[in-house]
């Protein structure tokens, strides 16, 4: 719908600027992000967003980043086919207010690439908004984020999604497909957060979320990128503390893209390498789930042994491709690996299939 996104230094400049009607432009310059910065590394951007449905003689006293909008989205929105976009050229095509609302209480929330070659949730911090190509899911408890991270929503989700031509290119996730069929341990709003279960998973996911995290920002080499946003720039003239705050935090996020070191440091390149602590919590989240499952639903025959964990650990729920020609050529023990782990994980993988599917009828049945 246009150019609405901006980096961090035009945002800058719109926040420190006053408006006519006294208030902060950190109304409406936020921060934003997109599969780009979840799969690889945030780039500090932000968004102009005037909401829903602001009107034209409102947005315009943001005085900075209306007349941005105006200079460079009006020109392209102007003579679009559809009047109600060329009518409001200054708001976004698909504001998406229902998803504004659900999103308006919560600190944080989860957020997933439509297509990616490893199934990867992040959770996104209020007040940013997520780009319209992204899926977001109106949950802000750890609980919620382990249960989608799981192997066995990821092998869901990979047998109802659509495979890509090429499979190291990932599969595409929908939530009407993916998750909208997907039992849960217990069906949404109605999850016992006193019941051990709950728990092991949620600490499972908190322990998950925070190694991640340490890996792709270490606190040690991130106090020298911050030294360095410290002195080259300047926020003082942006008077709104809580933007200010953001904005540097931006700031020190779009210098660690750009640091020799860090650049490296992707999801996307975490879980290429698959280091032994990635698949361990991965693994010490799926026995969660799974004594979750077993729990709730005795009849299923779920291992409770550690058995089926085990057998994603190596590799995860993904396909598993053995590369035996080009410069991206396995060695041998590498091969043996990956066909053992394609072997073991066949019978898993159906039996868990067959839970959640006669769990599904069940459910349906008792409504």
């Amino acid at each position: 719908g246009g150019p609405f996104d901006i980096g961090w230094k035009d945002a800058l400049t719109m926040l420190a600027g006053p408006n006519p009607h006294g208030r902060s432009n950190a109304d409406v310059v936020l921060p934003w992000v997109n599969g780009t910065d979840i799969i690889r590394r945030h780039r500090g951007m932000y968004i102009v967003d005037f909401g829903c449905d602001m009107k034209e003689e409102d947005a315009a006293k943001y005085e900075k980043p209306f007349d941005y909008i105006h200079r460079v989205v009006y020109p392209i929105r102007r003579d679009n086919r559809r009047a109600a976009y060329a009518s409001k050229w200054w708001i976004h095509v698909e504001p998406r207010p229902a998803l504004r609302r659900a999103l308006a209480p919560l600190a944080r929330f989860p957020f997933t690439t439509s297509v990616a070659k490893h199934r990867i949730f992040s959770w996104v911090e209020h007040p940013t908004l997520p780009d319209h190509a992204g899926f977001v899911f109106a949950r802000e408890d750890d609980y919620f984020f382990g249960v989608l991270h799981s192997s066995i929503h990821e092998l869901w989700a990979r047998r109802m999604g659509t495979q890509l031509r090429e499979v190291e290119s990932g599969f595409r996730y929908t939530p009407t497909t993916c998750f909208e069929t997907f039992p849960l341990p217990w069906p949404p709003g109605s999850e016992p957060e006193d019941d051990p279960h709950y728990k092991a998973i949620a600490e499972a996911a908190k322990e998950l979320n925070e190694l991640r995290e340490n890996w792709l920002n270490p606190p040690e080499w991130i106090k020298g990128i911050e030294k360095q946003v410290d002195i080259n720039e300047d926020f003082s003239d942006v008077a709104d503390e809580a933007a200010r705050k953001l904005l540097r935090h931006s700031a020190i996020m779009a210098y660690a893209a750009k640091d020799k070191h860090l650049k490296k440091r992707t999801l996307t390149n975490l879980y290429n390498e698959r280091p032994s602590w990635l698949k361990l919590a991965h693994r010490k989240l799926d026995e969660a789930v799974i004594a979750a499952y077993a729990h709730v639903d005795p009849d299923g025959d779920w291992d409770t042994s550690g058995g089926w964990a085990r057998a994603y650990e190596p590799f995860g729920a993904g396909e598993i491709t053995i590369n035996k020609k080009g410069r991206s050529k396995d060695e041998p023990a590498t091969i043996d690996a990956k066909q053992a782990a394609i072997e073991q994980r066949k019978e898993v993988d159906e039996r868990i299939l067959a839970n959640l599917l006669r769990l599904n009828q069940q459910r349906a049945a008792d409504q």
